[in-house]
């Protein structure tokens, strides 16, 4: 019954081949042979992410942490992170992690070296839409181009350098600017 005390469910992955199911304060796992484990967590904001096969949240006050297969451990460079909110994750490569915060911007991570580095837009519009506008979603787009959903002004979309492609808000023709959940 305690098992059952979780509150919403923020996020689902899967990272070698285990499903993980996220909430504020548990991920509960599911093991390619059905097995079910629940992993308590202190605050785990929003949504958990994976990269290069890991699975990772944000644990309030402690920052990054990565599934170890029996529970969660910091990550290489996760407490920088520790007083922010990480709403979004793309992976540009193996080896580099596009993070976007709600209050401070958008950081390359080095999973790595645990390096974190602010990340510099070409454009420096791009820059100050997402350290204004709250972003709230990102997400890799097919095309390669990045997509950054806010919660005051609609999506942002740039390609990998950071230089606008588009804006998608209500002057552009969308029903608000608030955007949560970007899906392809």
């Amino acid at each position: 019954d305690s098992l059952r005390q979780f509150g919403d469910l923020w996020s689902i992955a899967e990272a070698d081949s285990v499903l993980f199911f996220q909430s504020s304060n548990a991920v509960f796992t599911v093991s390619a042979d059905d097995k079910v484990a629940c992993y308590n967590v202190n605050d785990s904001y929003h949504r958990g992410f994976t990269c290069g096969g890991g699975y990772y949240i944000n644990e309030r006050g402690s920052g990054l942490k990565m599934f170890t297969g029996a529970g969660f451990s910091p990550a290489n460079g996760g407490s920088f992170f520790s007083n922010s909110i990480i709403s979004g994750w793309v992976e540009l490569s193996t080896d580099t992690v596009l993070l976007g915060t709600r209050e401070e911007g958008v950081f390359k991570w080095l999973p790595g070296s645990g390096e974190a580095l602010k990340f510099n837009f070409a454009d420096s519009e791009a820059d100050l839409f997402v350290r204004k506008n709250r972003i709230y979603h990102m997400t890799s787009l097919p095309d390669g181009n990045v997509a950054f959903a806010s919660l005051l002004n609609g999506t942002l979309i740039t390609d990998r350098a950071g230089r606008i492609q588009k804006i998608l808000h209500y002057q552009s023709g969308v029903q608000d600017n608030a955007h949560y959940f970007l899906g392809l």
